[in-house]
């Protein structure tokens, strides 16, 4: 499904295709409890502002289940079970200013959240869970965290990685490790 207009409502749908939810430079759109599951990219936005994503189940295969990149920014996705079994769950990419919350997100072969040249991102209430590296941050600028569970459930599984960059900021959040390897 390619949306590359503004203002377009997308609800209540089954989306299952190769890639589901496309925005290309689309603005102020609502994704509302739809349910997309892909091989590849099951929701895809590239050069869209204000879109809404919300109550929906994001499912992949492979790839990225969300992804918003390249000047996707002021978005909020709220209230979505995200899931991928190869993958990114998450992915902001050079996507600044955006809205993360009450989101559970799961990667059961790959990374929950992964942002990369971002800032200004909030993230709150989410439960991110992954048996690879839970949260990414590479080359971020001031990402909030606040009321978030981050979960490692494999032996070597990272929790939060920082690569070049700064003011991360994690408030009221917990951080579990449940996986335990034992006569190591």
């Amino acid at each position: 499904m390619v949306v590359s207009s503004g203002r377009a409502t997308v609800t209540e749908n089954n989306v299952t295709t190769g890639m589901g939810i496309y925005l290309g430079a689309s603005n102020n759109n609502v994704s509302r409890n739809n349910v997309t599951t892909a091989a590849n990219w099951a929701v895809y936005a590239t050069g869209s502002l204000g879109n809404t994503i919300d109550g929906n189940t994001i499912v992949t295969t492979s790839g990225d289940a969300l992804s918003l990149l390249s000047s996707s920014s002021y978005n909020n996705v709220t209230g979505n079970n995200i899931t991928t079994t190869s993958g990114t769950a998450v992915y902001l990419f050079s996507s600044n200013s955006s809205s993360i919350s009450e989101n559970s997100v799961a990667a059961n072969a790959g990374t929950a959240l992964r942002m990369q040249t971002a800032s200004n991102n909030t993230m709150a209430g989410n439960i991110f869970t992954a048996t690879n590296a839970t949260i990414l941050l590479q080359g971020v600028l001031n990402a909030t965290f606040s009321n978030d569970s981050v979960n490692c459930t494999a032996v070597g599984c990272t929790m939060v990685v920082f690569e070049g960059s700064s003011n991360a900021t994690f408030t009221n959040s917990t951080i579990n490790k449940t996986a335990v390897q034992w006569g190591v």
